[in-house]
């Protein structure tokens, strides 16, 4: 059940197109960058800037006019982000005030064009919800997918869940996709459709950015494979494998064992704040791995290649590198890390590998061959047209 209040506040959602925004008056939410290019835009139309108390100190009180707390919030809302998890705090962060003094809150979306609303009725209708840039970041990885229900008749329509209130004519929507969903906002979206059964999807693996997969259950921690004994594996399964692993790993060849190889993850990942002991960042899990290891003992720290933070650690004196992970894994005695993808690349290349958090890897560690298979099973390559089969066997998408 989402908290009454934050539904009261959701129902005043509006996602507006940028070049709407000189149609309003408001109070801007943030004055990190994005709300900072806003006020530069539009300071004539800003009536107040809100920011925590936390973050007042630190404002940029040069693009300023004044400052009020969320409390203080009222008329129209302007949020200051273009960063989904942070759209939905700042929402969140106004349920304390006086919801009957705060008119709409204004959501910029550079991508309603994108998006396919109102194409189609709800029956006929795909609801994919992705928060912000999501429409964009996964069409490449999405785009067969969907053409398969373009050919049908249907529209795959992409809808932020903050915005959901906004478009209640997809409500009666019987198949509903979530891109991963494990980030609070998607909560939303669960809420909203709580009688549906839900599909949800992600990256898949072998290489990520080629596959995606579907599942019944959720995505990494939460897919149906969790609790899967595997015992539906047969030959041509394990065929299938061989076959891939030739094709990921050409070229590869595991040539020493130099050093630990060590990955690291975006540090607001849901899969770390979720699934491990590392809930306070990278810098964390670093210092953690420097402490565990002999002193003379010879590490290489991969950062995430997304992480804004990757030069600013303190590595402790050892090396880090931004190589592709496959080559750092050719001299690597083994790897060491959390819940990444990475360690599935590592295992599948037969390199020993550490996992500290809580994954498909640390759950069916005595069985990966027959792990990698199912995986590889349900996984669906960008360039596939026909999805009949991935559909019928790991969704819930009805009326085929």
């Amino acid at each position: 059940m989402l908290d009454p209040n934050l539904t009261s506040l959701l129902q005043k959602v509006l996602p507006i197109a940028p070049e709407q925004i000189s149609q309003f008056s408001f109070m801007l939410f943030g004055t990190g960058g994005y709300a900072e290019s806003i006020y530069k835009q539009h300071a004539a139309k800003v009536t107040a800037v809100i920011e925590h108390q936390t973050s007042i100190s630190h404002s940029k009180q040069s693009f300023v006019k004044q400052l009020v707390l969320p409390i203080e919030a009222k008329g129209n809302i302007l949020i200051g982000s273009d960063i989904g998890n942070f759209q939905y705090n700042q929402i969140q962060s106004l349920a304390q005030s006086d919801h009957s003094q705060i008119d709409k809150i204004l959501l910029v979306d550079p991508y309603i064009q994108l998006r396919k609303i109102d194409q189609q009725p709800a029956d006929k209708t795909i609801v994919l919800l992705e928060h912000a840039s999501g429409v964009a970041r996964h069409d490449p990885l999405l785009r067969q997918f969907k053409n398969f229900f373009a050919k049908q008749g249907r529209v795959v329509t992409s809808l932020c869940p903050l915005t959901l209130f906004h478009y209640s004519q997809y409500f009666d929507c019987s198949n509903v996709i979530m891109f991963s969903g494990q980030r609070a906002l998607y909560d939303v979206g669960r809420h909203v459709f709580a009688n549906n059964n839900l599909t949800y999807t992600e990256y898949g693996f072998f290489p990520q950015s080629e596959h995606f997969y579907l599942d019944k259950l959720g995505v990494n921690q939460d897919c149906s494979l969790m609790t899967d004994n595997l015992d539906w594996i047969e030959s041509k399964n394990i065929e299938k494998l061989s076959q891939l692993k030739q094709q990921f790993l050409k070229g590869f060849t595991h040539e020493s064992t130099d050093y630990v190889l060590v990955p690291l993850q975006v540090p607001d990942d849901p899969n770390i704040s979720k699934c491990s002991r590392f809930t306070n960042g990278m810098q964390e899990f670093i210092d953690y791995i420097v402490d565990l290891y002999p002193s003379k003992q010879k590490i290489i720290f991969k950062p995430h290649p997304k992480d804004p933070n990757r030069d600013k650690y303190d590595y402790r004196g050892y090396s880090y590198s931004l190589q592709p992970f496959l080559t750092l894994l050719q001299n690597a005695s083994s790897v060491h890390g959390i819940t990444s993808s990475t360690l599935y690349e590592a295992a599948l290349a037969g390199v020993d590998i550490i996992t500290e958090g809580t994954s498909l890897l640390s759950i069916h560690q005595a069985d990966l061959p027959r792990l990698f298979a199912a995986m590889i099973d349900r996984q669906i390559s960008v360039s596939d047209r026909n999805i009949d089969y991935w559909l019928n066997r790991y969704s819930n998408v009805v009326g085929l």
